[in-house]
């Protein structure tokens, strides 16, 4: 069973409501995947919903699995030693807990969640259009939406993704400036032209560090268009946090990926290189892998041609001819 607190329409099911369901899934052999209702401090707080979470696991019995685990927000920044505690104290009382990260500063979501606070960030989209028509309510949310932008580490952290070119690639704050308005009004421009995704440079690179070497940390890449996660996070994880930064060890990385995975989901033929399990084997040199998306370019795959950087090959699972250049076995991974 998977929840998303934050949003629309789980953000008005109450604990018991959850724990009620937790329970029916875990008679079951069920886990719970949750979104958490606060990743920040933006409603309840980031540790009043790890306390939550862990509450249904108390109830219900259900295994407990935060997805893509964070502390959003300059007002967050350091909690994560208090999350880690608490899911540590939890594992000690023999819950099964765990949690997925991905290894970037930067958040991604819809822009109405992400800077209209509280009841008014989940009223339908039509509804807040509404609500933004009358002068005094658009103040108040104008009010509201200044005081999440700034959570979020200012306008200039607010980067759109937009198939509007007017819109792609333009912070808040560079866009309130081509408009001639301030960074609040421009994201209301945004919002009542159709509304777009955002990418947030919101968190510490110390927290991010904090939750990737915890052994119920697995990665995951809460992939989406226009973030680099989604070509990226592997990579980046092995590349940027094992080779460059030493914060993680190889095979701690590798079994954070694949078996420590299959043991979170039940997934009882994958993960492990044994026989009768299927072969999703992937080979690659440690000292060279690493990811090539960026921000700018999101969709970069973790390879290239060693002979013209070309990431075109043919299509098939064995091709080992580069597209363009057509060297034989210059494909690097």
């Amino acid at each position: 069973m998977s929840t998303g607190l934050v949003y629309t329409p789980g953000v008005f099911a109450k604990t018991d409501e959850v724990v009620a369901l937790a329970r029916t899934v875990a008679a079951r052999g069920g886990i719970y995947d949750t979104h958490l209702r606060d990743e920040g401090n933006f409603r309840t707080g980031l540790v009043n919903a790890v306390k939550e979470a862990l509450d249904i696991g108390r109830q219900s019995g259900i295994p407990i699995h935060i997805s893509h685990i964070k502390a959003l927000g300059v007002d967050s920044w350091g909690k994560s030693a208090e999350v880690i505690s608490l899911m540590r104290q939890a594992l000690a009382n023999g819950m099964n807990v765990s949690a997925s990260q991905y290894p970037y500063t930067a958040s991604s979501t819809h822009i109405i969640p992400a800077l209209v606070p509280g009841g008014r960030a989940t009223a339908a989209t039509t509804r807040l259009l509404k609500r933004l028509e009358d002068p005094a309510t658009r103040a108040r949310i104008a009010t509201d939406m200044e005081k999440a932008m700034q959570q979020r580490n200012g306008p200039a952290a607010q980067v759109l993704i937009s198939a509007n070119p007017e819109y792609n690639g333009q912070s808040l704050e560079a866009l309130g400036k081509k408009l001639g308005v301030s960074p609040v009004d421009a994201a209301i421009s945004v919002i009542q032209h159709g509304g777009t995704n955002i990418v947030s440079f919101n968190m510490s690179d110390a927290d991010l560090e904090a939750f990737m070497k915890q052994d119920f940390v697995v990665g995951g890449s809460d992939g989406i268009a226009g973030h680099p996660r989604e070509a990226g996070t592997f990579a980046r994880r092995i590349g940027e946090y094992v080779t460059r930064k030493h914060v993680m060890t190889l095979p701690f990385a590798i079994r954070q990926a694949s078996a420590r995975t299959a043991e979170i989901f039940g997934i009882k033929d994958r993960g492990t290189v044994q026989a009768g399990k299927f072969a999703d084997l992937v080979v690659f040199d440690p000292a060279t892998y690493a990811d090539r998306a960026s921000y700018e370019q999101p969709g970069l795959p973790p390879w290239a041609c060693a002979g013209c950087s070309s990431t075109a090959r043919w299509p098939w699972p064995t091709a080992r001819r580069c597209r363009m250049c057509w060297r034989v076995g210059a494909l690097r991974k």
